[in-house]
C-alpha cells in the first residue's frame, strides 16, 4: 500500500485495551504494513516523543490517533503540552482525534489545535481506519 512510502508507525494513543486491538486487527485486513505503537495515555506518548526528540523528522510521518477521554494525561492535556514542544517536533507528527464525543463543541475545539489534522468518531471499523489513511495520504502527498 502507499502509506508505508510515507508512514513511518501508527500511534493509538487510547485508554481501552480492547481497541488497541480491535484498531491492529483491522489494520491487518486492510493490508496496513507499517509499525503500530500502542500508548495508553497521553504522558506515555509525550515520554515517547521526548525520548525520540533527536530522531523526529520533519515529515509527518507518525500518525497519531489520539483518543481524548483518558485518565493521567488525557488527550486534551496532551495536545497543550505537545504544542509547547520545539515546532521540528511537531512536524514529524500527524495528529488526528479518534473520539466517541459526538459533541460539536469538542469538535471545534480540538480542530482549533494547528496539529491536529482530523476528528473523527469511534468505533472505527477496517472502513473508517481505510478512510484516515486516505485522508493523511491526501494531505501529505496530493499527488497520490
Amino acid at each position: 500500500m502507499a502509506e508505508s512510502e510515507f508512514l513511518n508507525k501508527i500511534i493509538l494513543v487510547d485508554d481501552d485495551p480492547a481497541f488497541h486491538l480491535i484498531a491492529k486487527k483491522n489494520l491487518k485486513k486492510i493490508e496496513v504494513n507499517v509499525p503500530f505503537q500502542s500508548f495508553y495515555t497521553g504522558r506515555e506518548l509525550l515520554q515517547n516523543i521526548m525520548d525520540q526528540k533527536d530522531e523526529a523528522r520533519p515529515d509527518f510521518s507518525n500518525l497519531v490517533l489520539l483518543d481524548l477521554n483518558m485518565p493521567d494525561m488525557n488527550g486534551w492535556e496532551f495536545l497543550e503540552a505537545f504544542s509547547q514542544l520545539d515546532h521540528s517536533i511537531q512536524l514529524g507528527y500527524y495528529i488526528v482525534i479518534l473520539t466517541s464525543s459526538i459533541s460539536l463543541e469538542e469538535r471545534n475545539r480540538g480542530l482549533s489545535y494547528p496539529m491536529v489534522k482530523g476528528y473523527y468518531h469511534k468505533p472505527m471499523n477496517k472502513n473508517g481506519i481505510r478512510g484516515i489513511l486516505d485522508d493523511y495520504l491526501a494531505k501529505v502527498n496530493p499527488e497520490i
